[in-house]
Parts: C-alpha cells; structure tokens; sequence
C-alpha cells in the first residue's frame, strides 16, 4: 500500500480544513478505513473535533485513509477506533451518539511535516472547535477504575441535585460545602483519583478544545457521559473541604505520569494544590460561559489574561503551545502586532518575540513581575526579562504575575512606570535600594511539601535573625518571622493577638513530623492546627518558593530561591513590589532574580522619606 500524501487535498484557503470521513465497521478491532475531505469554515460543515492526548508522539500505528497508508499515534488510533462505535448506526441513540461518522483531529488534518500549513492552521484551532458540533474527549482505554469512578462520579451528581433542592434557601457553594459525602475509607474515592490522574486534564490545549464548544462528550474506553457529571465532582473540590482532604491524601499513592514535578510530588501539601488545578477545569467551563456571552464579554480574555489565568496551570510537549494554544481563543488574535506561530523558532525567540509583545501593549511590569532566574535549566541562555511561560504559578500571594492597582502593596505605585526595549535589554526605571548580606535556607523542587524542609526553613532564618539582632529575644525574633513567613497573605491573616500561637504551631508541626511528609489531613491536626489551618497553608506554600534574608540595612524579608548574597534589592517605578537584581558589572546592568517581600516597603514607605536618587535599570 502506498504512503499517504496530502498532495491530492492541499488548503488552498486560510479557512479551509480537513476533516476524516470514518467508515463503519463490526468491531472495535477492525482496521481503520476513512476518506480525507477539504471543508470550508464558512460552510459551516457537519464534524465532530477530537481532544485527546498524543501520548509519546510515535506514529507507529496506521490506518487506510484514501486508499493509502495514514501513519498515526497509538493514543489516536484508540481514540478513532472507540469514536466509530459512538458513529454506528447499530448503536441505539442514548444521548452520546453522533450521527455523522466525521471527525477533525489535529495530528492528522494538520500536515505536521509542513511547517507553512501547521502555522496557519493552528490560530484557526479556536474556530475548528467552536464550529464543531460536538467535542469528543478521549481520556484514553478504558481501566478496572473507568465504570466505578464514573458511576460515583454520577452518584455524586445525584446527590447534590437532590441536597440542594432540600436545601434551597441555601447558594450553590454553600450547599456543597455542607454536603455529606462517603467516608474517606470508601474504595470509590481511588477510583475517582485515578480518574482524576488522566493525561488529558494536564494538556494546555483542552483550554481552547474543552471551552469553545458547548456540546461535549467524554469517552473513556467504551463508556461515556457529559461534562455536568464531572461539573459537580470539580465544584465539590473546590467547596467541600472534606472531599479536598479525601482526594488529596489518596493522590499521593496514585502513580500518574508526571508532567510537572512540583504539582505531582508525591505529599499531600502538592497533592492538594495539584487538585486546585485540576479543579481549573471547572475555571475553563466559566470561562466557555464568560465567552459565549453569559457572564462577561469576549474581550475580557486578551492573551495575556487567558495565559495568566489559565495557560500557566496547564502543560505542554512543545513549549510553544503554552501560548499558540490560546491563540485562537484570545481577544486581541486579530491585533496586526501579535507574533503568529511559527515552529521553526527557537523557544527562547518564540517567548521573547511576546514578551516584547506584551510591553509595548503597556504590561511591561506584568512581564518583569513573571520573569526571572526561576526557569527551566533549558532558557538559561534567555535574558532574564523574559519570563519562562512554561512556568507553572506556585500559590504565593506577594508572587502572582501581575502588577495590578488593586494589588495589596504600592510599593513604587506612585510613581509613574517608565520601560524601554532595546536590541536585547530592557531599561526600567527605578533604583536600587540595598544590598542582601544573608540568605537562609531554600528547599529544593524535591522537598517541597516535606517537614523537614519546612522545619529547616524556619530553623535558619531563626538563626539569622539572632545573628544579626542579638538584642532580640526569641519571642520578638518569632514574632518577626511569624509576620513574615505569610507574606501578608490575607487567606492567611490572623489576629495580631494570634499570630504568635498560630506561628508556634506551625513550628511545633513541623518539628514533630520533621521526619515525615506534611499530611494534610484532620485526623493529624489538633485543635490549634485545625484553627491555624489556613495560615499554615499559607505559610508552608510561601516558605517552598522562597528565603528568609536580611539586607545591608538590618532589612528583613523574602527573597526568591535563585537569590544568593551580594545580590541587591530595587524598586521599579509603578511596581508594586521591590524585586531582586544581580549586578552584570558594567554600569546600571543587571540580571533580574525576581520579586521580593521585605518589611517595611511594601506599602511605598521608601518613596515618604528620603526618596532615592531614581535612573535608568539597563536588565539584560
């Protein structure tokens, strides 16, 4: 048999497509068989589009597709062959069958070896799945957990329907909170975890797949059922503590695939923030609602708010698609000035050409609020004021990227922000303030969520503190620390007459279980653990991203894990928080390390007294 060539169906339009025309068969195991077709967009054709995952990208499966030979995927030959049962006309109408047996799925409608084809036809993906008339989510084989985590999932769903309509005086989130659930030793919880744990809730393309079309069917193995079942089950995490708790102690012994190392290390503390994640979904199903005119205009979602809101949380093959894959969703896609993908460029030109991008569109403090030196050991070579896109947000309150008025510090806000591009620098206007002459301890990716990390962590800046100001006596010194060690997180604020009990308990938590993972679950806390709960969530998300120091000037603060001592302290005008350079040497020339929480600046207190002398910041 003769390879396939897509010479005999070239796109000839920018809204022409592809779609595969399935031919029935009797079996789940009979070879694939399909025509390929050329449709326009604005014909507005009959398809269904398919989101699944590539799995290792070896195509070394096939099947006869105009009489030719198709290489493709194993993950999509699985997702076909289950997609023609769901196209049958034997199969009796129950709600999830699809009349017409035609489908688009990228990595065959898309040539992938053309370069030209794959550029111009993957800003027009947004539109592919907006127009189809169903989204089929393959979420791979089916498993001994696939019927009963679906059947709790259901089982879920029922109930909540008939709890809030016993309990209508109450609001959704209310009801769920109080919701009885099963007890945490029901065996449909790990069922439900490992259902939870499928590939397809990591990819940052179900963004665009799963929000744009309305209608969606979720296929695992030969079962299948709608997205309002999986609505609940996201809802509960994200009201009902216990059913947060529940999962998050029993993912830690679940062994998915582990794309990104920080959300899938195996503790509950990463567990649990791994679970928020997921819950995003649930983010993306507002957010279909928000574009479609329910809640908000399109135009809210620019580029920049899709990948900070949404692209962050999600991962990608190819680095690039953390933020081609939200091309074809974003309001400003049209702008004559938005880079257009190309896969031929490097990554490191790829997320500089948006980042400058993004500054002349005046969110220049935004991007130096994401960048810096924590990066992947792959863009070490980028300059450091572009940020690494691929970087998932660790949940620190003074660390979100955005320099937003409303944000709780103004530490430069009253000046006006001044940034200039250049060749390969940038130039900011600020200056630099101090100079960091210790720095505790930082905890590796590993050892995030670890006791004994936590417990190291608050140790050496203990003993910092009682190097620098003897005068101190330990309460004041953990006074100081309790302050700082939750950044002014208001989730996690707690009276000032508390919060040296609450910062005791932290210790005492981390000292007794310092051989041991942080579990999260009721059974460990006492009473002052249960009451100081949040804030030592706070505390302990903070501690993993960060170091205790202490600046030239007796400063005390945070600084982010790459910052050593030597390294100097700035403030950039507009900025809402200072931040951390390291001098390159030559006149005002830095690398950016990142932001920084230090006491006693946050709020613009360096901007009321003697103001320092304010110049250009050369970044490169």
């Amino acid at each position: 048999m003769n390879p396939f060539s897509y010479e005999t169906s070239k796109l000839s339009h920018p809204h022409h497509i592809r779609v595969l025309k399935i031919h029935p068969a009797p079996s789940l195991d009979t070879p694939i068989r399909c025509d390929i077709e050329v449709v326009s967009l604005d014909n507005d054709p009959a398809y269904a589009a398919l989101s699944y995952c590539w799995g290792n990208g070896d195509f070394d499966h096939s099947l006869t597709c105009d009489g030719q030979k198709l290489n493709i995927t194993a993950s999509l030959d699985e997702a076909l062959r289950t997609f023609r049962q769901f196209t049958s006309p034997d199969r009796p109408d129950d709600g999830t069958k699809f009349i017409q047996p035609i489908i688009w799925a990228d990595a065959v409608c898309i040539n992938q070896n053309d370069f030209d084809e794959k550029n111009t036809q993957v800003p027009l993906m947004g539109r592919i799945y907006a127009q189809a008339k169903r989204v089929f989510i393959f979420l791979g084989e089916e498993s001994r957990f696939t019927s009963p985590a679906i059947e709790f999932a259901k089982l879920l769903w029922t109930q909540a329907s008939e709890f809030q309509e016993a309990n209508k005086d109450l609001g959704t989130p209310e009801v769920l909170r109080k919701m009885p659930v099963p007890g945490e030793n029901d065996p449909r919880w790990r069922a439900l975890v490992h259902f939870l744990s499928r590939p397809w809730f990591h990819r940052c393309w179900i963004i665009q797949e799963f929000s744009m079309c309305p209608d969606r069917t979720f296929l695992w193995g030969n079962h299948a059922f709608q997205w309002i079942i999986l609505d609940v089950v996201s809802r509960l995490i994200l009201e009902n503590s216990t059913v947060s708790l529940i999962l998050a102690s029993l993912l830690k012994t679940v062994a998915p695939q582990k794309p990104n190392p920080r959300f899938w290390d195996a503790n509950s503390l990463t567990s649990l923030f791994m679970l928020r994640a997921l819950a995003g979904t649930i983010a993306v199903d507002e957010l279909f609602e928000i574009m479609h005119g329910r809640q908000a205009p399109r135009d809210r979602f620019s580029l920049w708010t899709l990948l900070m809101e949404c692209g962050l949380l999600f991962d990608a093959t190819n680095p690039r698609d953390k933020i081609y894959s939200l091309l074809g969703m974003a309001s400003d896609a049209n702008d004559g000035q938005l880079p257009k993908p190309d896969y031929r460029l490097t990554v490191e030109t790829v997320f500089e050409q948006f980042a400058r991008y993004f500054i002349e569109k005046g969110m220049g403090l935004d991007v130096i609020a994401m960048a810096g030196q924590e990066r992947s050991s792959q863009l070490q070579e980028m300059p450091s004021w572009v940020p690494d896109f691929t970087t998932t947000p660790w949940p620190l309150r003074w660390s979100n990227y955005s320099n937003t008025k409303d944000d709780i510090f103004t530490a430069a806000s009253e000046l006006a922000p001044s940034i200039t591009l250049h060749l390969k620098h940038i130039s900011i206007r600020g200056a630099v303030i101090d100079e960091i002459t210790k720095v505790g301890f930082g905890m590796a990716e590993a050892q995030v969520g670890h006791s004994s990390a936590h417990h190291e962590w608050i140790r050496s800046a203990q003993k910092i503190m009682s190097e620098v100001k003897p005068q101190l006596s330990t309460k004041d010194i953990d006074l100081i620390l309790a302050d700082i060690v939750t950044a002014e997180d208001p989730s996690g604020k707690v009276p000032s007459s508390e919060v040296l009990t609450a910062f005791n308990t932290l210790l005492r938590f981390t000292t007794s279980y310092v051989h041991m993972d942080i579990a999260m679950s009721p059974p460990t806390f006492d009473a002052d653990a249960l009451k100081y709960n949040i804030y030592m969530l706070s505390a302990v998300s903070i501690m993993a991203g960060t170091r205790f120091m202490v600046t030239k000037s007796g400063r005390v603060g945070l600084v982010p894990n790459p910052a050593k001592t030597g390294d100097n302290l700035c403030f950039f005008a507009g900025a809402t928080v200072p931040y951390v350079l390291r001098d390159k040497g030559t006149e005002n020339s830095y690398m950016l390390i990142g932001k920084a929480y230090v006491k006693g600046i946050m709020h613009g207190e360096i901007l009321h007294g003697a103001v320092p002398e304010i110049s250009d910041i050369h970044i490169r």
